[in-house]
């Protein structure tokens, strides 16, 4: 993607999608994973945390003086 036509509504879509992809991720590793809790614990929390950054950081931007569309 060329950065002269990236639009704030690309990035927050983007990091939204992210978020949602990490969530998802999330959930196929507790599907997998359930005989061995210890295996899934550190890769579960850095999911969680990229899910919540995405997310955060769409949230910000959304909200955010950064010019629009």
């Amino acid at each position: 993607m060329s950065t002269e036509n990236i639009t704030k509504s690309d990035i927050v879509g983007k990091l939204f999608n992210l978020a949602a992809t990490a969530a998802a991720a999330r959930a196929l590793l507790d599907e997998q994973v359930n005989e061995n809790p210890r295996e899934k614990f550190p890769a579960s929390r850095a999911i969680d945390q990229i899910a919540d950054l995405a997310h955060d950081l769409a949230c910000e931007i959304d909200n955010s003086d950064i010019a629009a569309d």
